[in-house]
């Protein structure tokens, strides 16, 4: 249930589960509280973790194209177009040039 949070590893599992286990208590914030209660308190606060998720960003062809047209244009070329076609978007030249 926690790995699937995100809150912890699966390498995690079998230390947690002898943790929530123990019936040991320690004092806590002026309470007695057994070890595996307090181990169930701490999940509360651990942030959760996107473990399982793919973490690279997802491009449409055209959105690809836009990203990678600056490098379309060899520097004489931008000089170029900055100079002659000042109001146009240099990466909206190279989209064009791109599919041409």
């Amino acid at each position: 249930m926690w790995i699937n949070e995100g809150k912890l590893t699966p390498a995690s599992k079998s230390l947690l589960k002898a943790l929530l286990a123990c019936q040991a208590t320690v004092n806590f914030n002026q309470e007695t509280i057994s070890v595996g209660a307090l181990v169930a308190r701490l999940k509360e606060f651990l942030p959760s973790q996107n473990i399982f998720a793919e973490l690279a960003p997802v491009h449409t062809p055209q959105a690809a194209i836009e990203q990678a047209a600056h490098h379309l244009l060899l520097p004489e070329e931008a000089a170029f177009y900055r100079k002659h076609f000042p109001g146009i978007d240099l990466k909206t030249i190279a989209a064009g040039k791109s599919t041409h």
